[in-house]
């Protein structure tokens, strides 16, 4: 459906445009509705729920099948932040800059996961308005980080559907 995709970039824009902890843009975003990319994250993310402690990705693999598309938010692989506030586990900034090799690896910055968490609420207030259903994912979006959909290891899924009832709710 046109509209659902369309509500996808009224969701992505306002996961971009919310507000942000530090007023520095760490968010990106990605719209997946090419059915043969949305049948890749499936059909991988079924190979992921064979792993311990993932068997509720194949439940979720059905979901994004039945999804007109999936809006994925992550964090931009940017330079660390200089606040030297601890609050990622490290004394400073460069502390942890030295752990990580990238934003597939980590580790991240806490600033940056609110700024995240601030861009998913904003993103999902916008699917309300517009009611479109949908469903914030931890599992589709760590499968789209290992199969290369996205270049983040940060990163939430958010499937999309309209319908008379929600794919979403009795799971």
């Amino acid at each position: 459906m046109l509209i659902v995709k369309t509500a996808a970039e009224f969701m992505a824009l306002s996961a971009v445009t919310a507000p942000k902890a530090r007023g520095r843009d760490d968010i990106a975003t990605r719209i997946i509705s090419d059915p043969a990319e949305m049948e890749s994250l499936v059909e991988a993310m079924i190979e992921d729920a064979s792993e311990p402690l993932k068997a509720n990705f194949s439940r979720d693999a059905k979901n994004i099948r039945d999804s007109v598309c999936v809006l994925l938010i992550y964090l931009k692989d940017t330079p660390t932040p200089d606040l030297n506030c601890g609050a990622c586990g490290y004394a400073t900034c460069d502390d942890m800059a030295l752990q990580r090799t990238s934003m597939k690896e980590g580790p991240f910055c806490a600033w940056q996961i609110v700024d995240l968490g601030i861009a998913i609420g904003s993103a999902v207030k916008t699917a309300g308005i517009h009611n479109v259903d949908n469903r914030v994912m931890y599992s589709a979006a760590q499968t789209a980080c290992r199969i290369g959909l996205i270049p983040s290891r940060m990163a939430v899924a958010i499937p999309l559907q309209a319908g008379s009832k929600s794919a979403y709710f009795d799971r």
